[in-house]
């Protein structure tokens, strides 16, 4: 009898021991997520103050930014070329778009990885943290191209939103699908046999 009751003592003081060691994990995992989420809100928000920062820029600044660039390819395409004046403004205007708009593209598409890695530290189903981030993205361009009415010489561009959403879309993407591989490969590692 004395010794059943001595095993219980153990078996519950095992037991809180446990327990104890349960709720330090969770709570070691807990502070480790807000520090990972405080780190990843730092890093959208400098997203989305270059976001800014390019749209605030007026038709002449901004045309100079993408011109260094710009000018910079035209070198390297044009170098062993004979190239007419005409082709030369020609091709000029085609590589002119391609760096906008790839800059859209690129700075769009880190907005939706960070907003889908923010989103990853919070506790809602996988689609909702898709949908989320997307709308979130969206509604960062509409306003992004909103604010590019009130700059002098700059224009909202539909098509911009268009490109900045799949910009967004493709971030999400890249997440979702890292993420993926990275499971499984974690699987593959701790069950080697599957």
């Amino acid at each position: 009898m004395m010794q059943e009751n001595r095993n219980d003592k153990i078996s519950t003081r095992n037991e809180f021991d446990n327990t104890v060691m349960e709720v330090n994990v969770l709570s070691q995992n807990h502070f480790h997520n807000i520090i990972k989420r405080s780190i990843l809100l730092v890093i959208l928000l400098a997203i989305c103050s270059i976001i800014f920062m390019f749209s605030n820029q007026n038709s002449e600044k901004s045309d100079s930014t993408s011109d260094k660039i710009i000018y910079r390819v035209l070198d390297i395409i044009t170098k062993n070329n004979d190239l007419s004046q005409q082709e030369y403004d020609e091709l000029y205007m085609s590589v002119k778009i391609l760096v906008r708009k790839t800059a859209h593209f690129t700075i769009y598409t880190l907005l939706g990885l960070f907003l889908m890695l923010v989103l990853n530290t919070i506790n809602i189903n996988l689609k909702e943290r898709i949908l989320i981030s997307w709308m979130i993205g969206i509604i960062y361009a509409i306003g992004d191209e909103i604010h590019q009415y009130f700059i002098p010489g700059r224009t909202p561009m539909m098509t911009d939103v268009i490109i900045d959403s799949i910009g967004v879309l493709c971030g999400i993407l890249i997440v979702y699908f890292t993420s993926k591989i990275l499971y499984i490969r974690k699987r593959k590692y701790d069950f080697p046999n599957i």
